[in-house]
């Protein structure tokens, strides 16, 4: 009975992707879209592509010591940290929101907005520099995983409760909003990470049955973490955490999210290339870049199925240098 649903639920899948799936001549229309700087310009004119912007410009105000001091002592005790009110100005944050919204409505993806300079920019603004590497060591890198969560009104959610990296240690997340993350519009929730047990984590991440009294503790740890657009949430490879299903007749919530890992720390096959946590990566890296997080995360993503094809293309391109 039970491989008799297993087989129906891949028919079904297999008819929703093939019903959702552009065509070849649309595929291919999009992979020379894709390759053009001055498409994405003319799509977005709000936002830059390879402009070569100031980074120091994007902050509304910076951190000082004893502001990072207090998120790094939190995130040693916790295993996160947020920024109390927006680390990046208002207007770049109302930018970024509408280039997400032309891509929807141009039929792509929102994890294509980081063809744009801004998208890697935020979170690359001298304060974070200072205290990424106070956290991870002057040599860390930034990793090719980007993903732009879109959670739409009712109906929409954060992914469900799960950790980003536990087998992988000395990986960080930078969680970034360009609307305001509320808790009627499904902000992140965590649980902290000294509240849980080693064995305890374990137990979660293997589906065992957990006892009423380990359920309690998880409920009771967990922080709901509603922030303002431009803010920072940031968490370590093995914290839980999930964004919660969204009401009605809220906005939606849209934020983006990068990954770090620390000086000296051998990447894994999926992990690479490395990227400067300093510069923004050219146009070609950029494009490999989100055709790999299509690729990592598509089967967390439904939507991103339909693109499998354009990113298998741009991969290519790019180990062979066919992307200008």
């Amino acid at each position: 009975m039970e491989t008799g649903k297993a087989e129906a639920g891949k028919v079904l899948f297999k008819a929703l992707f093939e019903k959702e799936s552009f065509s070849e001549e649309e595929t291919n229309r999009r992979i020379e879209l894709a390759r053009s700087q001055d498409y994405w310009r003319q799509l977005n004119p709000q936002l830059n592509v390879c402009a070569d912007l100031t980074f120091d410009d994007f902050e509304k105000d910076a951190l000082t010591n004893n502001e990072i001091d207090d998120m790094l002592g939190k995130l040693g005790r916790e295993g996160y940290f947020s920024t109390q009110a927006p680390l990046i100005r208002k207007e770049i944050t109302d930018r970024m929101l509408l280039g997400v919204e032309n891509l929807r409505k141009a039929g792509w993806h929102e994890v294509w907005a980081f063809v744009y300079d801004e998208f890697w920019q935020v979170t690359r603004t001298p304060s974070m520099l200072r205290l990424l590497s106070a956290h991870l060591g002057k040599g860390f890198m930034a990793m090719p995983h980007v993903v732009v969560h879109y959670v739409c009104p009712e109906k929409g959610s954060g992914w469900s409760p799960h950790v980003d990296f536990y087998d992988r240690h000395d990986r960080f997340t930078v969680w970034f909003p360009l609307t305001d993350a509320t808790i009627d519009n499904g902000c992140m929730y965590i649980i902290a990470r000294h509240r849980v047990s080693d064995t305890l984590l374990v137990k979660w991440l293997n589906m065992e049955d957990l006892s009423h009294r380990e359920v309690k503790n998880l409920l009771q740890s967990t922080r709901a973490l509603p922030v303002p657009a431009g803010s920072i949430l940031s968490w370590k490879g093995d914290v839980i955490h999930w964004g919660t299903i969204s009401s009605k007749n809220v906005e939606p919530r849209v934020s983006l999210s990068v990954v770090y890992i620390k000086e000296n720390t051998p990447p894994l096959p999926d992990e690479v290339p490395l990227l400067s946590p300093v510069e923004v990566p050219d146009f070609s890296t950029r494009l490999m870049s989100v055709a790999k997080a299509i690729k990592y995360y598509k089967i967390h993503v439904l939507s991103l199925n339909k693109f499998s094809a354009i990113a298998h293309e741009l991969l290519t391109a790019y180990k062979e240098n066919r992307i200008a």
